[in-house]
């Protein structure tokens, strides 16, 4: 059979090479995303791209408010969070191609992935706005979801699936085999 292992048949992958493909997907959508536009305003109408957005919002969570009109939660919870996805992702990143840290990045994806839904509260937020003051989402903001989600999800799903079929975690390998006669 070669360079496959026993039981693995042409052109079968394995989940190992599913996460490969995952990563660098997620990489290059993650990537792309930054130079696509974002975000559009109503009125007047501006186009903002992808890192225009993470700049504003990661200097917008160290000043205050943001905005007026919107509750202190708005200004003093859902941005400092969003404001963070970006840079939580690049920790995730480097500790993922450096194969180290797997607890940490478990748990840095499922962070990152629950402040990205807060995006859509952030959003359904916006759409109460007046209407000067609504953003359109535009194809970058859905590159970089798609990228988020292709990055994180190996490790989000994991860090909830693996406790329960690792029960055997801190025992020595022969207790984890005892034969009951």
């Amino acid at each position: 059979m070669g360079a496959m292992g026993a039981g693995q048949a042409a052109g079968q992958r394995t989940p190992g090479h599913l996460e490969s493909v995952s990563l660098w997907l997620g990489c290059a959508l993650y990537l792309a995303s930054f130079f696509l536009p974002a975000v559009a305003t109503v009125r007047p109408s501006e186009e903002f791209q992808g890192w225009q957005s993470a700049v504003f919002y990661f200097v917008s969570s160290f000043r205050r408010p943001l905005r007026a009109d919107l509750p202190t939660l708005f200004d003093v919870l859902l941005v400092p969070l969003i404001a963070l996805i970006n840079p939580l992702t690049l920790i995730y990143l480097l500790l993922r191609i450096l194969r180290r840290g797997e607890p940490a990045r478990q748990r840095i994806a499922v962070a990152a992935m629950a402040f990205a839904a807060l995006t859509w509260i952030f959003l359904a937020l916006h759409w109460i706005a007046p209407p000067e003051q609504r953003l359109n989402l535009e194809i970058g903001f859905a590159v970089w979801m798609a990228g988020l989600v292709l990055l994180m999800v190996p490790d989000a799903v994991r860090f909830f699936i693996a406790p329960a079929f690792a029960p055997h975690r801190g025992r020595r390998a022969e207790d984890r085999w005892v034969v009951h006669r």
